[in-house]
């Protein structure tokens, strides 16, 4: 079993295994978002503690930090993208219509702009308007590296 299928949570003197998707760490080193099966937590790395946890109906897909790491973005199973803040866990904003299967989405580095792809889908949406800018069916086998907005 690998160290990403099982993080162990101490809950008093017992271990409760719980399966992790994903971890980010932000470019800081302040916070961790970790992506469990129906939940986000995150982990302020200063004081070791699970300061938030993001639940939701549907089940989280992706998570990244802000390069400010101000901001959790998390991509659901319902095709939405949340966007909340990483000290409270309050949702700042909700992105409809997150094409299926999204299988990367980054930030720019002022946390402006949100760009995210799938294999015939790439679109970039406007963070502070919630506004989709740009959206082409034509695109083929995108990984999504860096946006420079």
């Amino acid at each position: 079993m690998s160290n990403n299928e099982v993080f162990c949570e101490q809950k008093g003197r017992a271990e409760v295994k719980i399966g992790v998707k994903d971890i980010q760490i932000g470019q800081y080193l302040q916070f961790a978002a970790i992506v469990y099966n129906d939940q986000i937590k995150i982990l302020d790395l200063i004081s070791g503690d699970i300061t938030v946890t993001i639940r939701r109906m549907a089940y989280p897909r992706l998570v990244k930090l802000s390069k400010c790491e101000r901001f959790v973005l998390a991509s659901f199973t319902d095709n939405t993208v949340g966007i909340y803040c990483s000290r409270t866990g309050s949702q700042l904003s909700k992105i409809i219509g997150i094409p299926r299967s999204t299988s990367n989405f980054v930030i720019s580095d002022n946390s402006q702009k949100l760009l995210f792809a799938n294999n015939n889908t790439l679109c970039l949406w406007s963070i502070p308007k919630g506004q989709l800018e740009m959206s082409s069916a034509q695109w083929r086998n995108i990984y999504c590296y860096a946006i420079n907005a």
